[in-house]
């Protein structure tokens, strides 16, 4: 897990917020963050959890280009390739997510803990590009996809920061939480296979 600062140089960063943040941008609305389905245990709940609607934009899924702002995607990937040395070998999904402000959320409290596809595995990683900066943490779990458990239990928990990215294994469990103090949070999420044989 590594919280990556800077991503992107400034002009591609402020142009970013621009488009996602302007009155015309097509978020979709979707009533709840990750939705609980009994017997699957991609997306989880205890007694700190609060769900929220939220509003998405797809990028890519199922191998297909959802939207012509994907190029934001290939920009963000290629910076981790050459900050970090992390070679993306396979995209699997990429969207935009807006959590809009809920003034009575707790501070402590977070949407559905869950995995961001069924088929992960030792080589799936989750980047969470954070658009504004905002309030409403990322809860990262040390509880992972397949583990027995009773209890979750906080490994990570990250302030979004505009222009920085979160990255870890994506069969950790995690969650979203909603902002309390600013109108909304805005991320995009990737979720890719990157084999360490191919890391530079």
């Amino acid at each position: 897990m590594k919280l990556i600062e800077n991503v992107l140089i400034d002009n591609e960063k402020d142009r970013i917020k621009g488009i996602l943040l302007r009155d015309n941008f097509d978020w979709f609305y979707n009533s709840s963050t990750a939705r609980i389905i009994p017997g699957n245990k991609s997306a989880i709940e205890d007694d700190n959890t609060v769900d929220s609607i939220q509003f998405t934009h797809k990028l890519f899924t199922d191998d297909t280009f959802e939207s012509e702002h994907v190029e934001y995607v290939i920009k963000i990937m290629k910076a981790l390739e050459e900050k970090e040395g992390i070679v993306c070998t396979k995209m699997l999904r990429a969207k935009c997510n807006l959590i809009p402000q809920n003034i009575n959320y707790g501070v402590d409290q977070y949407h559905p803990p869950h995995v961001d596809c069924k088929d992960v595995t030792d080589i799936t990683y989750t980047l969470v590009y954070y658009v504004n900066d905002s309030d409403g943490d990322t809860f990262v779990f040390n509880e992972k996809f397949g583990d027995e458990f009773t209890d979750l239990t906080i490994a990570h928990r990250q302030t979004p920061t505009e222009g920085s990215a979160l990255l870890f294994k994506s069969t950790n469990y995690h969650a979203s939480s909603s902002p309390i103090n600013t109108k909304s949070r805005v991320v995009i999420n990737i979720v890719f296979e990157s084999d360490e044989t191919t890391r530079r």
